[in-house]
Formats: C-alpha cells, sequence, structure tokens
C-alpha cells in the first residue's frame, strides 16, 4: 500500500458482542424483544504508513440505506446513520488494521421489519472521499 493512500476494506454486521459476521439476512439480528431490537456494525480499514500515523484529521461516516422504502431509516427510534471525527493514529490505523464496531439499538423494530437494508461507509480525509465500502443487503426479521 502506497505510504499515503487509506482505504475501507470490509464491511459487516454481527450480533452485539458477536465477533463473528451475521448471517446475510440477520434472522434474528440480536434478538429481538417486541419492538427492540441491537446489533453491530463492523468496519474495518487499512493506511499507508505516513498516513496511517500523520495525526491528520478524518471523518467516518456510516449510514444505512432502505431499499424497500428508498430512504436513510434514521430516525430518533432508530438511530442507524453516525459520524466520527477522529485522528490518524499508529494505535488506531496501524495495528494492524483499522477496526471501528459501531452499536446499533432500534427501538421501532416494526418500521423497518422485513425491509431490505444495507450499510455504506465513506472515510473522507483533507476535504475528499479517500473510500467507501457498502454491507451486504440484509432484513430484519423476528
Amino acid at each position: 500500500m502506497n505510504p499515503n493512500h487509506s482505504q475501507l476494506i470490509r464491511i459487516y454486521t454481527q450480533k452485539t458482542n458477536g465477533g463473528v459476521a451475521a448471517a446475510p439476512d440477520l434472522t434474528p439480528i440480536g434478538g429481538t424483544v417486541g419492538d427492540i431490537a441491537d446489533f453491530e456494525v463492523v468496519i474495518e480499514g487499512e493506511a499507508g504508513t505516513v498516513l496511517g500515523d500523520s495525526g491528520a484529521p478524518y471523518t467516518l461516516a456510516l449510514s444505512a440505506i432502505d431499499l424497500t422504502d428508498v430512504n436513510n431509516p434514521n430516525s430518533a427510534a432508530n438511530v442507524f446513520t453516525h459520524t466520527f471525527n477522529e485522528a490518524w493514529t499508529k494505535a488506531l490505523w496501524l495495528s494492524p488494521t483499522y477496526r471501528k464496531v459501531v452499536k446499533v439499538t432500534l427501538n421501532d423494530v416494526p418500521s423497518v421489519r422485513g425491509d431490505m437494508l444495507r450499510y455504506m461507509a465513506v472515510l473522507n480525509a483533507q476535504n475528499q472521499v479517500d473510500s467507501s465500502i457498502e454491507s451486504e443487503i440484509f432484513t430484519l426479521t423476528q
């Protein structure tokens, strides 16, 4: 990898405290109790030795796309969207790869139950898109 380059290499969902990528349909995703569910989105990436230890700022944006309703299902009850403003550090990016685990809590599962969803992560540094990646399509079923 170029010393000044970075890229997202993998994004997947897993059960809360899971550690293993969930089946593509996430049936059920971490288990649901009535209208409530939670799961994790894992984003992995890598950076070159110069950029990865530069201390420069970057933004990692994570958002879901509901392919059934063709919208972002983010709401006060279901927080699918997250933005992280971080800095390139050796501890995060060069040991050996970057790994961000984001817990998603849904308090209104019926609003997305049975819908097809996909996550997208975008890495922006120095006012440009460095990398983007999409997850497999999944559904929330009970």
